[in-house]
């Protein structure tokens, strides 16, 4: 099993369960498009390198950056919708764009798992 996020006080665990950990570094709260394209190309690179038979994706832009990179490399996933983020919660246009994102990213996902009932009936 391969896990792949950012590093953190929790690596040395996933490492002794014997996974191999690939740090995937990327501002959880950042709205910079060029970054999140590079994101995008990160998640497609890896995949077409590690040819997993399945990636579980979970929180917004793995869900929704990994989400395409597996519709673009033809990979089954499954998403973790961990909570909706304030982008959504605050409304505007930042809301209409992450719903956007969401449904592009999540509509080819084999399963999806909601945190709360209320993300699910948003969705």
């Amino acid at each position: 099993m391969y896990v792949s996020c950012p590093g953190g006080e929790f690596t040395g665990q996933i490492k002794k369960l014997g996974c191999k950990f690939i740090p995937q570094e990327f501002n959880r709260r950042g709205t910079n498009p060029i970054a999140d394209f590079k994101l995008l190309l990160d998640y497609i690179v890896l995949i077409n390198t590690v040819k997993p038979d399945v990636v579980l994706t979970y929180t917004i832009k793995p869900n929704v950056y990994g989400g395409l990179a597996c519709q673009l490399t033809r990979t089954p996933y499954i998403a973790n919708v961990t909570g909706l983020g304030t982008s959504i919660e605050n409304g505007g246009i930042m809301q209409l764009l992450t719903t956007t994102l969401y449904k592009v990213g999540l509509r080819k996902a084999s399963c999806v798992f909601f945190q709360n009932s209320n993300n699910r009936k948003l969705f």
